[in-house]
């Protein structure tokens, strides 16, 4: 397993390791302490089924089913599929608004999970670049350091603000079913 930090920022690119099978002890606890260094953890060149996806990101604790609630993987209502495609009858093969602008996944819910695994099976591009930044982890936020620096140019301000995080507006996409036929 070779383990290369990303020279432009955070995160580190992870080879030599078929997340198709089961990783053993060793390798996890090495991903684990990697993913801990580097924050973002990229593995190209992984092709995975539902089972696959699901089994190497159970690893990290349970999983969760997405509050959504659509789109799931045959078999694995955890795997959400997340795609701005359609099939030949023009339905959505997936969630397509997901990570159209900045956010962070689930920070909403009671235990806060320690991961999210994401496979791309394909990742769109324009003008050359992966959209989202999903290619490169340069889009990739260390929020550690982000708030030391938020709290050092800032601490007055912010020191005299609240803020509540919640799930409780969220409210699941309507899907026009005329436009589906």
């Amino acid at each position: 397993m070779r383990i290369t930090p990303n020279n432009a920022g955070l995160g580190a690119r992870v080879e030599g390791v078929d997340l198709s099978r089961d990783v053993t002890a060793d390798e996890f606890r090495t991903l684990l302490r990697a993913l801990g260094q580097h924050g973002v953890l990229c593995f190209p060149g992984q092709d995975l089924d539902a089972a696959a996806l699901s089994a190497f990101g159970s690893r990290f604790g349970e999983l969760e089913v997405n509050v959504a609630n659509i789109f799931h993987a045959e078999g694995h209502p955890e795997v959400m599929h997340l795609s701005n495609m359609k099939d030949a009858d023009g339905k959505p093969i997936g969630l397509s608004d997901a990570g159209q602008g900045w956010h962070t996944d689930m920070s909403y819910s009671k235990e806060i999970a320690l991961a999210n695994v994401l496979h791309a099976k394909r990742v769109p591009r324009r003008d050359g670049r992966a959209i989202g930044c999903t290619h490169d982890q340069s889009g990739s936020v260390n929020f550690g350091v982000a708030c030391r620096c938020v709290k050092t140019i800032s601490a007055a301000p912010c020191s005299r603000s609240n803020a509540a995080h919640s799930n409780a507006l969220w409210r699941p996409p309507t899907i026009n079913t005329r436009l589906l036929r």
